[in-house]
């Protein structure tokens, strides 16, 4: 019975034995190899890992759900992380397609789910690690549209709206991200400094 492999994997998850637990749900996408939840663990269980083999099983995953939303946002959230690597390793090219790959991952998340603010954000924070400032934008804007009280989404929107050299829209921005996290240590720091440059 492949759901008893899969309890018997959360039980291994829970206490942190992730080698049984990635063995329990192996066994259980073999007894069923349409069980999208233990495809789905396994992907995420891998990626913690840095395991290359985790993409496959996320896409497995993908193919046997008609909403893969965490399968997709999981694999979105990899190759962003594969994308950023390659930046800070100065292979753009590589780093462009990972970070593509992201964005076309996002995007089916939004297309199951247009409320994913994380998504909108994830695709925001592709398009400005590519310089595509205006697009990630966009994107900020709308994590702001879907989730009003989402400091985060503000103040990214206002590192975007600086960059384009909006500078008083970048300050109420920033001021709207303080209103809803006072705490929000970046916010304060770019407000001053725009403060400063008057």
């Amino acid at each position: 019975n492949a759901d008893i492999y899969f309890y018997k994997g959360n039980i291994f998850k829970e206490i942190g034995d992730t080698t049984k637990a990635i063995s329990s749900f192996k066994t259980a996408t073999e007894l069923n190899p349409q069980h999208y939840e233990a495809f789905r663990q396994i992907g995420v269980l891998l990626k913690a890992k840095n395991d290359k083999n985790a993409i496959k099983y996320l896409d497995n995953a993908i193919k046997v759900s008609d909403k893969p939303v965490d399968a997709l946002y999981a694999k979105a959230e990899l190759l962003k992380q594969e994308g950023v690597k390659l930046y800070d390793a100065n292979k753009i090219a590589a780093a462009i397609e990972k970070l593509q790959g992201s964005i076309a991952c996002y995007k089916q998340v939004i297309d199951i789910n247009y409320r994913n603010e994380e998504a909108y954000m994830g695709v925001g924070f592709c398009y400005y690690q590519m310089d595509s400032v205006r697009d990630a934008y966009e994107y900020y804007d709308k994590a702001t549209k879907v989730s009003p009280t989402y400091a985060g989404a503000y103040f990214s929107k206002g590192v975007c709206a600086e960059d384009l050299g909006r500078i008083e829209e970048a300050r109420m921005l920033y001021e709207n991200c303080l209103s809803i996290d006072p705490e929000f240590t970046r916010a304060k720091e770019h407000l001053r400094n725009l403060q400063g440059a008057q």
